[in-house]
């Protein structure tokens, strides 16, 4: 089938739009997951003097070689070690120590399609690989990315940094998360373009904020609530949760947050990970009704 009528033809579409929005002074570096693993996309990058970091699952064939991708990297020595900290699904956190390799491949593309693409993609292919398999985990739950880039790699900082690029793409998932089950977006009864396009505008600022307290009540839980809440949002939630302000406690961005977190079913017990996006967002939700029932029972608002 032509890649025009797959729906794996967005990832090509995105490209092309965004290289003509952001015009040829500008680069455009498109990180993708293994879904835009496509042969088409690395063609249309590389013809546009764009640049990619793409996830793949493809083992593909390689100019002039023996070897397919992945075992390209086997002969390799390992260019540089980092330590990175997992999660398991119980909330218990493991450091595990990964060795990253790569190598300057030339891509060729799959059967059937030589004809259209007569040149190979000439691109850099970086394995992120657990040195030992966590006899807990067990082998199947190894850390192991595969990245491919037409970017420069030359040593490990090159390498580390696109690894640390593709890592975000997992935040961008978690807003839209929070935008189509929080917000709702999806289930918009709105027909009218510009009016659903302020919608999500708006929806989208209010899911990068839940998505912004969540990270930063593991990234700075002790810097100052000013930075993140009103005065009054604050009263409101000491008065809620019988806080005693005559004891002089001083309460940080994380006791405010696990309030909040608390609001959205949170139960904060000792064995519990960190308030997730939902949680916060549920609490957040009724942060604002308990607000708005502080506003009138005070006269501030209403007829």
């Amino acid at each position: 089938m032509p890649i025009e009528t797959k729906e794996s033809f967005r990832w090509i579409d995105n490209v092309k739009r965004s290289n003509a929005l952001f015009g040829k002074s500008s680069q455009c570096i498109h990180i993708g997951d293994r879904e835009a693993d496509i042969y088409e996309l690395y063609s249309e990058c590389q013809n546009s003097n764009s640049s990619f970091v793409i996830r793949v699952c493809n083992n593909r064939k390689l100019f002039n070689s023996e070897q397919k991708l992945f075992e390209s990297v086997s002969k390799e020595s390992a260019k540089g070690f980092y330590a990175v900290t997992i999660t398991d699904k119980n909330g218990e956190k493991e450091s595990v120590q990964v060795e990253v390799r790569f190598k300057k491949v030339n891509v060729m593309p799959p059967i059937g399609k030589e004809k259209n693409y007569p040149k190979p993609i000439s691109a850099c292919y970086i394995e992120v690989k657990e040195k030992m398999g966590s006899e807990r985990r067990g082998e199947k739950c190894r850390v192991e990315w595969k990245l491919l880039t037409n970017l420069p790699v030359a040593n490990f900082e090159d390498a580390f940094e696109k690894n640390q690029w593709y890592a975000m793409r997992w935040k961008i998932e978690l807003f839209f998360k929070i935008l189509k089950s929080g917000c709702k977006t999806e289930e918009s009864k709105l027909r009218n373009a510009n009016r659903l396009a302020k919608f999500i505008t708006i929806c989208s600022v209010i899911a990068w904020k839940v998505f912004w307290l969540t990270m930063l009540n593991r990234t700075n839980p002790v810097g100052k609530i000013s930075q993140v809440l009103s005065e009054r949002e604050c009263d409101v939630l000491d008065k809620y949760m019988k806080v005693n302000k005559s004891l002089g406690l001083k309460k940080s961005i994380s006791d405010y947050l696990i309030d909040i977190a608390k609001l959205g079913g949170y139960l904060n017990r000792k064995s519990d990970p960190p308030p997730g996006n939902m949680v916060i967002w549920r609490g957040i939700s009724r942060l604002n009704d308990l607000i708005i029932g502080f506003k009138l029972a005070k006269g501030l608002m209403g007829n």
